[in-house]
């Protein structure tokens, strides 16, 4: 089959904590799958083989928003400082 020249990214549908701040994190893993969308990675992932591009993270968006620009270092930035469920 051949696929659909479109890019389809699903940053914020992972869950996992990043080994570096592993011991560090006080969110339990129902506070982790709230500030994920883990509906939008369901319903777009059968979209894996039909599209030239599909992009996304097992990490939680907690640690790392793929969604905001490398430059945004402020507290809700690319290198989260500031927990979406808090």
């Amino acid at each position: 089959m051949e696929r659909l020249p479109i890019a389809v990214c699903v940053p914020d549908s992972g869950t996992r904590i990043p080994q570096e701040v592993a011991g560090l994190c006080a969110l339990s893993a129902d506070e982790l799958v709230h500030g994920s969308e883990l509906r939008l990675a369901e319903l777009c992932g059968p979209l894996i083989d039909c599209v030239e591009v599909f992009a996304t993270t097992k990490i939680a968006r907690t640690f790392v928003d793929l969604d905001r620009d490398p430059r945004d270092r402020g507290p809700d930035g690319v290198v989260k400082t500031l927990s979406p469920v808090s």
